[in-house]
């Protein structure tokens, strides 16, 4: 961009040589563009005379023109329009940064600048586009603008359009990693984890009932990348998120909001209604029936602890028949488990003291005491 004598004193005619072709400047602000084979000029305010291979045109404000090496200068064209910016982002809280450009008749590519808010002499990116955006791959946290234009056929840049943006995306939030979103817990404390990120001193996390974080359950600040609710949660869903604090103190922004959906695992098994007998060589158990979506596991054993097992079995309730154990004092375990995702309740588990199996064989040595 160019701007010489905007007061239009006389005599003060500016000249621009190109390769291709000759600007006379007369009083204006406008664009030229040089390169080997073309000389493209684009007047915002006043005229330029644009000259090229003995021919000449006036440019007016508003206006462009092309000469190509060796051919006059085409007649003048309208330039595009400013595009529309208003549904540009104006927060920015990762990187890299993505701009989607607007649909506008007549544009074939784009044309853009990221200028520091404070000095809007400095470009600090320039980029263009022939797709429907425009990325800028990395800029420090800080206050921007950027100055779009669309391109025509003839590679004219159009009008000027400027857009305020904020950039704060240092330093980086993390990833979620567990639970994974969406997913369905049956633990009533979750273990939550997320990525380690560099020059981070430490991570603030919130969780909540509600997903606009209004009124958190937990906000905690700690080191390290996993945390676990220290009481039971309340079934239902759960919002979290995470963002990373620096060495000085700075927080960075958060991470996007993962959801998790906790649902209680089973029970403990209720044995109180249970009856048990034995025959000759069975132990029958008659069990109440599981909760609907649910069924008993079970399991025999010498050892409280229920290993090794003796016997094991699955049932929804009703009789059953385990293999009689030999005397003595015996165990059983049982849990009820989901149906759907064989979540496991809390063991209950039961002393059972196994009669002998032939409690009166004593009294047959009766007879023989006299002969001892």
């Amino acid at each position: 961009d160019i701007q010489d004598n905007p007061r239009r004193l006389p005599n003060q005619n500016l000249r621009i040589l190109t390769p291709s072709a000759q600007a006379v400047v007369r009083g204006t602000q406008f664009r030229v563009g040089a390169g080997a084979d073309a000389t493209r000029e684009e007047t915002l305010g006043g005229a330029v005379e644009l000259q090229a291979a003995g021919a000449q045109v006036r440019v007016d404000a508003g206006m462009g023109s092309l000469a190509r090496a060796g051919q006059p200068p085409l007649p003048p064209v309208r330039l595009l329009p400013s595009p529309d910016v208003s549904a540009l982002p104006s927060l920015f809280e990762q990187l890299p940064l993505r701009f989607t450009l607007p649909v506008q008749a007549g544009a074939v590519s784009w044309f853009g600048q990221v200028l520091a808010e404070r000095d809007s002499a400095q470009v600090l990116v320039q980029k263009t586009s022939t797709g429907n955006a425009l990325n800028v791959a990395d800029l420090p946290n800080g206050r921007y603008v950027l100055r779009l234009r669309a391109v025509d056929a003839n590679g004219l840049q159009g009008q000027d359009a400027s857009h305020a943006f904020t950039v704060f995306a240092r330093p980086f939030f993390p990833m979620l990693t567990a639970p994974a979103a969406g997913a369905t817990v049956r633990v009533a404390r979750p273990r939550l984890a997320w990525s380690e990120v560099l020059d981070v001193a430490r991570s603030r996390l919130q969780l909540a009932a509600q997903d606009n974080f209004a009124r958190p359950l937990y906000d905690v600040e700690q080191q390290g990348a996993h945390w676990t609710p220290p009481a039971d949660l309340a079934a239902g869903v759960w919002h979290w998120r995470v963002a990373s604090i620096d060495a000085q103190g700075q927080q960075g922004p958060w991470s996007p909001p993962q959801t998790f959906r906790y649902v209680p695992g089973p029970g403990p098994a209720d044995l109180a209604k249970a009856t048990m007998r034995f025959d000759r060589d069975h132990l029958l158990l008659d069990l109440p029936a599981a909760p609907s979506g649910q069924h008993y596991a079970l399991t025999l054993s010498d050892h409280a602890n229920l290993q090794p097992a003796l016997a094991q079995m699955q049932t929804p309730g009703g009789a059953l028949t385990l293999p009689r154990p030999s005397s003595g004092k015996r165990y059983l375990g049982a849990r009820l488990v989901d149906d759907s995702d064989g979540t496991q309740g809390p063991p209950v588990v039961q002393v059972i003291d196994v009669p002998p199996r032939y409690p009166d064989l004593w009294l047959l040595l009766i007879p023989l005491l006299p002969a001892l």
